[in-house]
């Protein structure tokens, strides 16, 4: 008989399954071709009855938590990957306290995604966000409407939502509308007659 570690659990409580050094509380790793998956499945007649994942955070300690409060963050989803100078972020999805909190009214969060355009190390930037009231920022983390388009480059460039649709005569027929950053005019724009 041939014995393989298929899970360990070391001194500090740490889990790894497929790693007998895990460097977190569940560490899951794995090799060759095959994705590496995690499967949370529910069977079930009722219609409440589906599978959950869910992100806890408070303050205080696990026997008396406490409320949080603004800029504490909820939860982190990280997307890593390794290059020569070892494991970098490459993106990121946070949820974050933003205002004052109330055991009565509940927490105000935005959500923010974040990503790497792999110009610089570490160069990941929050593209675009969902403000506790619902406003959408893309290029702001401040936007003033439902919908923020807001363009960082410095230069000739311009904020500008495309639309194309399939199945149009052209393949590469769409319209424009953007803010024209030299003259300061809203513009339509069309690619076959400008």
């Amino acid at each position: 008989i041939s014995w393989t570690n298929a899970m360990t659990i070391t001194n500090d409580g740490y889990v790894g399954i497929g790693t007998i050094f895990p460097d977190s509380e569940l560490n899951i790793v794995g090799s060759g071709l095959s994705d590496v998956e995690v499967t949370i499945a529910s069977h079930s007649e009722a219609p409440g009855g589906s599978p959950v994942l869910n992100f806890e955070r408070t303050r205080g300690t696990e026997d008396v938590p406490t409320l949080v409060v603004n800029d504490d963050y909820l939860g982190v989803i990280n997307f890593y990957g390794v290059t020569d100078q070892g494991e970098i972020p490459a993106a990121r999805i946070w949820a974050k306290v933003d205002g004052a909190t109330s055991a009565t009214l509940g927490i105000p969060t935005e959500l923010m995604f974040q990503t790497a355009e792999g110009v610089a190390m570490n160069d990941i930037t929050t593209r675009m966000i969902i403000k506790p009231g619902g406003n959408i920022g893309i290029g702001t983390i401040e936007p003033n409407k439902n919908l923020h388009i807001y363009d960082i480059r410095e230069g000739d460039y311009n904020a500008e939502i495309d639309l194309q649709s399939v199945g149009e005569p052209n393949d590469g027929s769409h319209w424009a509308i953007y803010h024209d950053s030299l003259d300061d005019d809203l513009k339509f724009w069309h690619n076959q007659d400008n």
